[in-house]
């Protein structure tokens, strides 16, 4: 009972009216009273005038920025708002061949990598909060996507494995996940140019990976370092396994490599020609 009491007391913290009532009474030392309702003010008239940018299915949540360290108190951090997807239009289809607990494994993987690449990371107890599950079942649900290699970021194992979690990987999800090259610009604070270079370099190495090329030759092809590639290679083999992401990934691969076919397709080429643009193709 102790334990239900203190996990429902860190979550409090985690609303909007207790963030604003916080910082209302830190901020300016108002009463709690007077800070309750501030705080129902402002966010009527946030309902009312608001711009929330939300598909179907998805949810307003709050959760600690990945910028605050390991044991900050929640009341003193600084929190990020993220839009998470609790339902998406698939899922009805994929419950119906996979299962009820196989659609939570894919929630759970779904909501935690858009937490990520917004800036946060979600607890177990948000998770718990969010699909209605117990904390413990959400532990052995993340054990079993992990042991099917879909790697699960969480506030408990942020500080340790962000490192591995690259601006380039950040990009090609938001990619995959088909957002906008200017919104991905926005979301991760690239310019277009270089999200548009991370996503053409992405495409072309994991094109001439799944054609089999030796990385020599695809160094040689794209023009990138050995470590570039075998970046990418890592990148795109950590997708390929990922339930999430693995058709969003070859649909994008494959409308590329279409892309490439008719641009091809539009000269009237001499076998000289040909063979050249062969080449370029290879190389693009």
């Amino acid at each position: 009972m102790r334990n239900n009491i203190i996990k429902l007391d860190r979550l409090r913290f985690k609303t909007a009216e207790s963030r604003i009532t916080n910082y209302f009474e830190k901020r300016y030392n108002f009463s709690p009273v007077i800070s309750e309702s501030l705080t129902s003010d402002t966010l009527f008239f946030n309902t009312v005038f608001g711009n929330n940018k939300r598909s179907d299915g998805q949810i307003i949540y709050y959760a600690v920025s990945n910028k605050e360290p390991a044991g900050k108190p929640l009341k003193d951090c600084q929190y990020v708002k993220l839009i998470l997807t609790l339902h998406d239009k698939n899922d009805a289809d994929y419950r119906e061949k996979h299962g009820l607990k196989e659609l939570k494994l894919r929630i759970i993987k779904r909501i935690c990598d858009e937490a990520v690449l917004q800036g946060a990371c979600l607890t177990h107890e948000d998770i718990a909060e969010l699909l209605f599950l117990d904390r413990t079942t959400v532990g052995l649900y993340i054990r079993a996507l992990e042991k099917r290699n879909q790697y699960v970021q969480t506030r408990a194992n942020f500080t340790d494995q962000s490192k591995k979690y690259t601006h380039k990987e950040q990009i090609i999800k938001l990619l995959l996940m088909n957002i906008s090259e200017t919104e991905i610009t926005q979301r991760t604070n690239h310019n277009l140019s270089a999200v548009e270079n991370y996503i053409r370099d992405f495409l072309r190495i994991s094109l001439l990976y799944q054609e089999g090329k030796p990385e020599a030759a695809i160094c040689r092809f794209t023009a990138n370092s050995p470590a570039l590639v075998r970046e990418y290679i890592a990148l795109y083999q950590r997708l390929e396994k990922d339930q999430y992401h693995k058709d969003s990934l070859n649909k994008k691969l494959l409308l590329y490599r279409i892309d490439l076919d008719s641009d091809l397709s539009q000269f009237n080429t001499s076998p000289f020609k040909k063979n050249i643009l062969q080449e370029v193709r290879i190389c693009i």
